[in-house]
């Protein structure tokens, strides 16, 4: 080798080797810490060594049912925050959960996030609440869809209908991502960048783009609160490496009820996917709300509660 290449040899050499230590001489980005009790209503309970937040409200009169709501990527028992009140008034006792690596539940290195863990922790949860009693609606968004779809195939009997909010049941992360994240200093320098990327400035344009309009900065508020919380980024890491789906054909043949409520204009979840679960779920009722896009639980409250309590109103 002459003395040149072994000159350039030698310095991308050097250069590999700093780009390789670098990340880990970055200071983690300060989080928040998280609160004893975020809401008058939190409740928290530690299952298979993870923390679960979640929050619970009781029926105003004559108990008609009850509904477990899970959110989306991102999001908390916060993204339920304009429905929540009209099921309690309905008569329906209401469950809302922060999923792990999300709200104020546990950030912990490592973890499990496939939608069958998500689903034996929920219904552990159910359990260890002593909500062993009649069957239970529930509610996904997004994300959650998948999360939901996975409990009522683990436990039919305790189902009592399924909801989906602009679902997603696959997971469609078929990327070279999750091989990359298994070697130590790309993962430590995707970690470091998604810290300092997660602001409330960024925020505000996701939700935007998630909204269909400019949010509101209570709205930025209320996601960004517990998404700086020390450990969001790892988790989110995980979430890459770990996360599995659920095939919808399982669902076929089911007892219970099934509903799709999407935004006209959502344009996060393809528009086909009702269609084509539809197709495999014939029995499935899909509504459209004029005007939403992927979040109408919060940007249309109004015709989305009107949805919600007919569908949940008529299961027997």
């Amino acid at each position: 080798m002459s003395r040149k290449k072994y000159k350039a040899a030698a310095v991308t050499l050097i250069i590999v080797c700093i780009l390789l230590l670098l990340p880990y001489l970055i200071p983690d980005r300060p989080g928040t810490t998280t609160p004893d009790k975020p809401f008058p209503e939190s409740h928290s309970v530690l299952i298979e060594g993870v923390l679960i937040h979640y929050r619970s409200f009781d029926a105003v009169g004559e108990e008609q049912g009850k509904i477990l709501l899970v959110h989306g990527m991102g999001g908390s028992t916060f993204s339920w925050h304009n429905n929540i009140q009209a099921l309690v008034d309905a008569g329906y006792r209401v469950l809302a959960v922060d999923l792990p690596g999300f709200g104020y539940s546990s950030r912990i290195a490592g973890l499990d996030h496939s939608q069958q863990q998500r689903s034996r922790l929920l219904w552990n949860l159910l359990e260890m609440e002593g909500e062993t009693g009649a069957p239970w609606v529930l509610a996904g968004h997004s994300m959650g869809g998948g999360t939901i779809a996975a409990m009522a195939l683990d436990h039919p009997e305790r189902t009592a209908g399924l909801l989906f909010v602009d679902g997603v049941l696959e997971n469609n992360n078929r990327t070279v991502v999750p091989s990359l994240l298994r070697f130590p200093p790309i993962r430590r320098w995707a970690d470091v960048l998604l810290q300092y990327m997660i602001d409330k400035d960024d925020l505000s344009k996701i939700l935007e783009s998630a909204y269909g309009r400019v949010p509101l900065p209570e709205e930025v508020e209320g996601y960004a609160t517990p998404l700086l919380q020390k450990g969001t980024a790892r988790a989110l890491l995980d979430m890459t490496s770990t996360a599995s789906g659920v095939e919808p054909s399982r669902l076929a043949g089911s007892d219970f009820p099934i509903q799709y409520i999407r935004g006209e204009q959502d344009d996060w979840v393809p528009p086909d996917t009702a269609e084509e679960l539809k197709e495999i779920l014939p029995s499935m009722d899909v509504e459209t709300i004029p005007g939403a896009s992927h979040c109408p639980m919060e940007t249309h409250p109004e015709e989305f509660n009107r949805l919600l309590l007919k569908f949940i109103a008529e299961i027997k």
